[in-house]
């Protein structure tokens, strides 16, 4: 099979069977990986939870801290004020425009409902 030149670059043509042939893997190869996605998160799922309770085991629950710690110690500068991570975070992103009081007890809200949904995983 020759290759078409088009400018400076060499394209390689194929034929419409073999296009078509070559889509058709990597739709079935697409497909495999999302399944393959799928185990690897079920079985890191059942690697991190106890099965007969249904709650994180010492592994999910050490990467849960962890993470949660990690959240906690983020900070970063915005308009030359040292923000921690959190609901301020948020209003401090929200921008001029939006009414500051109401994005606080939005962000709150929020908030409590992590936190909530974090004791209920506990």
């Amino acid at each position: 099979m020759k290759p078409a030149v088009r400018g400076s670059k060499a394209l390689v043509s194929l034929p419409k069977s073999r296009a078509s042939a070559a889509a058709l893997t990597i739709r079935r190869l697409e497909a495999q990986l999302t399944q393959a996605e799928a185990k690897i998160a079920e079985l890191r799922a059942s690697a991190e939870t106890d099965f007969l309770l249904d709650i994180l085991n010492r592994r999910g629950f050490a990467r849960e801290l962890t993470r949660a710690v990690a959240i906690d110690q983020l900070t970063f500068v915005f308009r030359d004020i040292n923000v921690s991570a959190g609901a301020s975070a948020g209003v401090a992103l929200l921008g001029p425009d939006v009414d500051g009081e109401a994005a606080l007890v939005q962000a709150d809200r929020a908030m409590y409902v992590r936190k909530t949904a974090r004791r209920a995983k506990v």
